[in-house]
């Protein structure tokens, strides 16, 4: 597959994160994040939306995650879609 898949492991946050909703939460900003759904260790991020929103998809692989990607992608994920989206990997 032609994306890449990126490494998340830590940000400047005390908390010992065991959960990777409340890890995604913390590192973009809980105000911003509008929503994350599923589980696993990789996210499909949309950073499309208004007032820099972003959207969570959570997945247990990386072939899961960069399919939806390509979906994201090619569909677009909301009204104010700039195509800006990516994958994650989330090391807690």
């Amino acid at each position: 597959m032609s994306a890449q898949v990126g490494t998340w492991r830590r940000h400047k946050c005390s908390q010992n994160h065991r959960e990777y909703h409340a890890w995604i939460k913390c590192k973009i900003g809980a105000r911003r994040v509008l929503w994350v759904q599923g589980s696993g260790p990789y996210a499909t991020i949309s950073w499309c939306g208004a007032a820099n929103d972003v959207s969570v998809t959570l997945h247990g692989n990386a072939a899961d995650a960069l399919a939806a990607l390509k979906q994201i992608n090619r569909l677009g994920c909301c009204g104010r879609c700039t195509g800006n989206h990516q994958v994650v990997e989330v090391v807690l």
